[in-house]
């Protein structure tokens, strides 16, 4: 939580990546085989994605906000 932005969005990222190796079929690939399946990983890809931007900034504001 108290890295930068980029860390951030780089661990969502990845978190994406791996949800969708792991658990969309067929496993072990990063292969969508279906529409519903490309979507649901492009949805947890953004949400996760925008949950990382949105901490970061949460916490910058904190921070702004305990030293002024």
């Amino acid at each position: 939580m108290f890295l930068n932005t980029l860390a951030v969005v780089t661990v969502a990222i990845l978190s994406a990546l791996t949800w969708n190796f792991l658990f969309i079929q067929p496993k072990a690939t990063f292969n969508n085989t279906t529409p519903q399946d490309a979507l649901l990983f492009l949805m947890y890809f953004v949400i996760a994605v925008i949950n990382a931007v949105f901490t970061s900034l949460l916490r910058k504001l904190e921070v702004v906000a305990l030293f002024e």
